[in-house]
């Protein structure tokens, strides 16, 4: 049986066909789900199953059809958002053996996105393949859009004020007046039959939905590869709840000092909290919710704190390390979630988040400044720990001592390289790039020995010298 038999105009793949024998289910189903996105971001399409790539139909018989139809319809809820249109047809090639036609619409909410592994993508359609969508392809998907914001659209739900008191006591709390249903509609919290807005379910008390994952990790070292880490904060629940525990378990995990001032004492966070509390509401007001199952990564390493939310600017400008964040003025995507977040106070109207963060960072020098990168799916604001000095781990740190205005520049070279490690003779005048000579041992390294600020271990086969830290410190 050939494919001629399924009344088609070509008998081979192309921008609107695809060819699968078989459609798997579970980690294997992403090869026939990028043609699922493909389609609803292109032209649509015809999938059609039960035919060889080469175009040979072999059919399945109907136990399997009805198989098949289960295995499309649950991996697809699972892994597309915003779920495809679609619609089942059946050819019967020869007695008791079915090809299964799935038409797939061109979808009007794009771009339609694959989530798979918890690794958004975006594929369109080209002549008999999938591929990758660009940031230019990206572009075009968004301005062709017909959808409304992922937040503003109605709910199946009406509005019950018993199902939202943590957002009451917040905002009576901020403002000292009661929240009442005039205050939400006008903020298109929901519409005048009280029918709820997709983004005010993010707010109900019991809210607890994969919409509002947020997940904060304290590694031990520099990089997620240093292994060690404890995992502080996994949750889903409403908005308001996620951000107040959040910054409660940053404050409790991150290091600090008392200051003494002139009226009394005050403490240093390694990061400033309201930097991390802007982080955060950020995060939550300006993530891409289409991003099914994405999560909110919070990620806390010895010299800074990453902030990650799933979704590019809404202007669609790549940033790499951007440290000018006070000029970055992003457009809100999700205003319903913005409005709420802006009327109890954890953000303003005119968005300035960043600026008090610049503001926090100002008196910083250039290792110490935050900075952005933003990318087509996901926006990270890093914070860098104000307490961690960014050269004490390197080979030869800035160091400052007692009386080093006695001390010749070679000398002081020597008391930084020697700082973090135990050094040979050898091993400093190489650094030095001079001969291991008796002015070498007399007039450098001898008068740090019995000033007290170099020390000599003698155990080993040849002489250690390293910096005496109770005299020697990092600037």
């Amino acid at each position: 049986m050939v494919t001629k038999n399924l009344d088609l105009k070509f008998p081979f793949e192309t921008k609107t066909i695809e060819f699968k024998q078989i459609l798997n289910d579970g980690d294997k189903s992403e090869s026939w789900l990028k043609s699922v996105v493909a389609f609803s971001n292109t032209n649509g399409g015809h999938l059609f199953v039960g035919v060889k790539d080469n175009g040979e139909a072999i059919g399945l018989p109907k136990e399997l059809v009805n198989e098949q139809v289960q295995v499309f319809h649950r991996n697809v809820k699972e892994h597309i958002s915003p779920l495809p249109k679609y619609e089942f047809n059946y050819q019967e090639i020869k007695k008791d053996l079915f090809v299964i036609d799935i038409k797939i619409d061109k979808a009007m909410d794009l771009p339609v996105i694959l989530m798979f592994h918890g690794v958004p993508s975006i594929y369109i359609r080209e002549e008999g393949r999938n591929i990758p969508a660009q940031r230019e392809d990206i572009v075009y998907l968004v301005l062709s859009s017909h959808s409304d914001s992922f937040d503003n659209r109605l709910s199946n739900e009406k509005f019950d004020k018993n199902d939202f008191n943590i957002l009451f006591d917040t905002f009576i709390n901020k403002n000292g007046y009661q929240l009442n249903e005039k205050i939400l509609i006008s903020n298109n919290f929901m519409n005048e039959e009280g029918v709820l807005k997709t983004g005010a379910l993010l707010f109900k008390d019991d809210y607890s939905e994969n919409e509002t994952i947020i997940k904060i990790t304290k590694w031990f070292g520099f990089t997620k590869g240093d292994n060690a880490y404890k995992n502080l904060l996994d949750i889903r629940e409403n908005i308001i709840s996620s951000i107040n525990k959040s910054l409660d378990v940053i404050r409790e995990n991150i290091g600090s000092y008392e200051k003494k001032e002139d009226i009394g004492r005050i403490t240093i966070y390694d990061f400033p909290l309201r930097s991390v509390f802007e982080g955060i509401v950020n995060a939550f007001a300006h993530k891409n919710y289409f991003f099914r199952d994405s999560l909110i990564e919070v990620d806390i390493f010895k010299d800074r704190m990453e902030i990650a939310s799933p979704g590019g600017l809404t202007t669609n400008i790549n940033l790499n390390k951007e440290k000018n964040i006070d000029n970055i003025k992003p457009t809100r995507r999700n205003e319903v979630i913005a409005n709420i977040l802006t009327m109890c106070h954890f953000m303003e109207k005119e968005g300035s988040g960043f600026d008090k963060i610049s503001q926090d960072y100002k008196l910083m020098d250039e290792n110490h400044k935050p900075y952005v990168t933003a990318k087509e799916n996901y926006f990270i604001l890093t914070l860098p720990n104000i307490n961690y000095s960014f050269n004490k781990d390197s080979e030869n740190p800035d160091i400052t001592c007692m009386g080093e205005e006695l001390l010749s520049e070679k000398q002081l070279k020597v008391l930084s390289y020697c700082y973090n490690k135990a050094r040979t003779t050898e091993e400093i005048a190489k650094f030095l790039n001079i001969s291991l000579s008796t002015y070498f041992r007399k007039k450098i390294l001898l008068p740090l020995v019995e000033t007290n600020f170099l020390k000599r271990n003698d155990r080993f086969k040849a002489d250690l010298y390293y910096s005496n830290r109770d005299n020697v410190k990092l600037k």
